[in-house]
């Protein structure tokens, strides 16, 4: 069974991307374009792994991953954040917030592949 990617950016861009990337490599992929859309589907779909963006309007990317990782239905699903902002301060911010993972933007498609696939291994090794 393929696994299932939630796509979480404002910019519709980058989810077409993101998705094309993805869907190449056999995975099921659900988009959303803010936090709220992310968390709705998070609790009414089966997501195996959320990619998120860090800046957008109304709730970002630390507030979506925080509300993800302290609810205890979602607190196991691996979310890597992807956003173009500075590597310090978003490691910073990644960590506090729990994220499993960061990628700045632009990334090498093989990179991001890579490391999906190495979450989700570690995801069902903790199941």
């Amino acid at each position: 069974m393929s696994k299932t990617v939630l796509v979480v950016d404002d910019e519709e861009q980058n989810r077409k991307l993101l998705n094309a990337i993805l869907k190449r490599k056999g995975y099921n992929v659900l988009e959303a374009e803010n936090g709220e859309i992310a968390l709705k589907l998070i609790q009414s779909s089966a997501v195996d792994i959320v990619i998120l963006d860090i800046i957008m309007p109304g709730m970002d990317g630390y507030e979506v991953c925080d509300r993800i990782k302290t609810n205890p239905n979602t607190k196991d699903i691996p979310v890597l954040i992807l956003t173009g902002k500075g590597m310090d301060e978003g490691l910073a911010g990644a960590a506090k917030k729990k994220a499993n993972f960061y990628i700045v933007k632009p990334f090498d498609n093989n990179v991001l592949l890579a490391q999906i696939e190495n979450m989700l291994k570690k995801k069902e090794g903790a199941v």
